[in-house]
């Protein structure tokens, strides 16, 4: 079996000690250029929601993206992230300033769509192999 190979990284920020009772974090991923529009990503953010929501037991996901990147801000939308913020103009990036976006998910949103992944299998019937 070949060794695994790194594409990339996803963090959760940790609280101050001072501030866990707030119970939320701050995710960021990164995935290197080869490895990117391939899935992995969303892979890798819907396991760090499992882990921040179910096993650690946090209220809220925060999650940035550059303006730039359009289809990071996609992607998060489609796994269930809502706009928060733009904080205007606080990034350089190729001779320019850009915006960030904010956005973030509570853990009752996360808890209501795992509902709904759930009804949804239970709906599916498999014939032949297939999923119908």
């Amino acid at each position: 079996m070949p060794p695994p190979i790194p594409i990339g990284q996803l963090n959760l920020k940790a609280s101050p000690t001072n501030a866990h009772h707030h119970r939320n974090t701050e995710m960021g991923i990164d995935i290197l250029p080869l490895y990117q529009g391939k899935g992995y990503g969303g892979e890798a953010i819907r396991w760090g929601l499992n882990y921040a929501f179910k096993r650690a037991g946090l209220h809220k996901v925060r999650i940035r993206a550059f303006e730039w990147n359009e289809g990071a801000v996609r992607l998060y939308e489609r796994i269930g992230f809502k706009h928060e913020g733009r904080e205007r103009e606080s990034l350089w990036h190729e001779g320019r300033f850009w915006d960030s976006i904010e956005l973030g998910m509570i853990d009752r949103e996360w808890w209501d769509m795992q509902k709904v992944n759930a009804e949804k299998e239970e709906r599916e019937v498999v014939v032949d192999g297939n999923r119908i």
